[in-house]
């Protein structure tokens, strides 16, 4: 977020470049997803790659996963040009920038931290199933 003042000094070439950066790399990402190389491996051509990735559950949701942090943030930071808006529009993702972003994050913290507890609840139970049984090793030698 120390990118919000930053990007506000910078002259429009540099933040063209910056979004140039933003949309090249969020295409990737969205081309990645679809994992083409592994379809063509199967003697799918390309339009049918397209066609069964477009329409797929899982890629929708993995797409949204993805882009529901990154567009927010993207937009929160102030790199937010109507190319860049069109870009995400292109790609499916521009209604991930409705996001409250602070609310994801609050959320992914809870759930971090939750997944913590857990792990270390069952750290401590494995820890003391094994000192009960060095305990009961011990006693019956």
């Amino acid at each position: 977020m120390a990118l919000r003042d930053y990007y506000g000094q910078l002259s429009a070439a540099e933040l063209a470049d910056r979004e140039d950066f933003v949309i090249e790399g969020c295409h990737l990402m969205g081309e990645r997803l679809r994992g083409d190389e592994i379809w063509l491996n199967f003697g799918l051509t390309q339009e049918e790659v397209r066609e069964i990735t477009s329409q797929s559950e899982y890629n929708a949701v993995f797409r949204s996963l993805l882009f529901s942090r990154l567009v927010p943030c993207v937009r929160d930071i102030g790199l937010w040009s109507e190319r860049l808006r069109q870009a995400y529009a292109d790609m499916g993702v521009l209604d991930c920038a409705r996001a409250d972003l602070e609310a994801l994050m609050r959320n992914d913290e809870q759930i971090a931290e939750q997944l913590d507890a857990q792990r270390f609840a069952a750290e401590e139970a494995a820890r003391a199933e094994e000192v009960d049984q060095v305990i009961a090793d011990g006693a019956g030698s």
